[in-house]
């Protein structure tokens, strides 16, 4: 009887991981609204950062956010990021960053989960903000080799 146990238990393992298996895992999901207030650097060990549920991350003036050659974000719809102090996203030619809707299957795999069920396209509403107008704080916005993929609202710079 142990054996047989045994086997249904191995059994079921398997089956979960196959179930499971598909699922690309991610370092970082932002859910909610949140200020960042430390200088905070993305990796792309760490890749990708992925933005749900009408999230909003805004780093406050007196911060850099510094992107690693290679790391990808994704956004999901009406989902943000504002960075009110320094952006600093060097990419490279063989490794860009890239900016692109959760929907896009095509880097970093299927991050929402859905399979081929939902499609990116330029509509898609997510997108980036750096700097205020209203303020007298400026900040700087260093970008290379850095690719923009399914946005609708755009990289705004104020």
């Amino acid at each position: 009887m142990r054996y047989i146990a045994s086997q249904n238990t191995c059994r079921f393992l398997l089956l979960c991981f196959l179930i499971l298996a598909p699922f690309q895992l991610f370092a970082f999901e932002y859910t909610s609204y949140e200020v960042i207030t430390v200088d905070t650097v993305w990796t792309k060990a760490e890749s990708p950062y992925v933005f749900t549920n009408r999230a909003r991350i805004s780093f406050a003036s007196s911060t850099t956010l510094t992107i690693e050659p290679g790391v990808v974000v994704k956004f999901d719809d009406s989902t943000d990021l504002e960075i009110l102090g320094n952006l600093h996203a060097i990419g490279t030619e063989a490794e860009p960053i890239i900016f692109t809707s959760i929907k896009d299957d095509s880097i970093a795999g299927d991050t929402n989960g859905d399979g081929s069920f939902s499609v990116p396209s330029r509509r898609d509403n997510w997108g980036i903000d750096s700097g205020n107008w209203r303020s007298s704080v400026k900040n700087s916005v260093e970008a290379a080799f850095v690719e923009f993929r399914y946005m609708d609202k755009g990289f705004t710079i104020e």
